[in-house]
């Protein structure tokens, strides 16, 4: 059997196409099929746990509970496959654990594939041609983990720091702003200059030496030695 390679990578039986001519466009992959079924296993996955989580919740509202009487009243609706495949997509983004297109599971520190605000596998990542798409290699700033934008060969490369969830951009905005307040916190010893974190807001010497010899100037009797 003849195979051809397309142009990520992957081999498969040609398919010609109608003026005869086989490209990597026109290759029959068998992984078609298999993105059906792992995003079919993973679809029935979600929606048996929202069903379980249902039952839960009806069972706390017959218990008494008025907060989960209120979310059936109003704020619940009840699991069916539209609402699990938003599920999916909503978990994938924030957290990355499985593509957000056919639902297949990322391996610890695996690339992934980020594409219209979700991460996806190779499999589901459209080819790097050059013609329609191109591959714009990144990594995390949460989790060092390899990011590849796919965008448009006409679009404009944005010059932004690349997350692979939404967990790994709060950790990362988390990390700044500890780092930012650690910062702000620092400020230069009135005896000697150096720079340190003082325990109290209205600190203002880095050692017990420091405000001894700053007591002693201004009693100024003492000696700064």
């Amino acid at each position: 059997m003849t195979t051809v390679t397309d142009a990520n990578g992957l081999t498969g039986e040609p398919i010609p196409s109608r003026n005869g001519v086989t490209g990597p466009a026109s290759v029959n992959f068998e992984r078609s099929h298999s993105r059906n079924e792992r995003r079919k296993a993973r679809l029935t996955s979600i929606l048996a746990d929202l069903t379980e989580r249902e039952r839960q919740l009806r069972q706390r509202a017959k218990d008494g509970d008025e907060r989960a009487q209120a979310l059936l009243r109003f704020g619940q609706r009840w699991p069916d496959m539209d609402r699990a495949q938003r599920v999916l997509v909503w978990e994938a983004q924030k957290t990355a654990k499985w593509c957000a297109s056919c639902g297949g599971d990322f391996a610890d520190g695996q690339g992934v594939w980020w594409r219209r605000g979700a991460p996806i596998c190779r499999d589901c990542a459209p080819p790097d041609d050059g013609y329609l798409y191109r591959w714009v290699e990144r990594t995390c700033i949460g989790c060092g983990r390899p990011v590849t934008e796919v965008v448009s060969v006409t679009a404009r490369v944005r010059r932004y720091r690349a997350v692979c969830s939404q967990r790994c951009y709060v950790r990362y905005q988390s990390s700044t702003r500890a780092a930012q307040r650690a910062d702000d916190r620092l400020r230069d010893c009135q005896t000697c200059g150096e720079r340190f974190t003082p325990p109290r807001s209205d600190g203002r010497y880095c050692s017990p030496a420091c405000r001894q010899k700053a007591y002693r100037r201004r009693r100024g009797g003492g000696s700064d030695g």
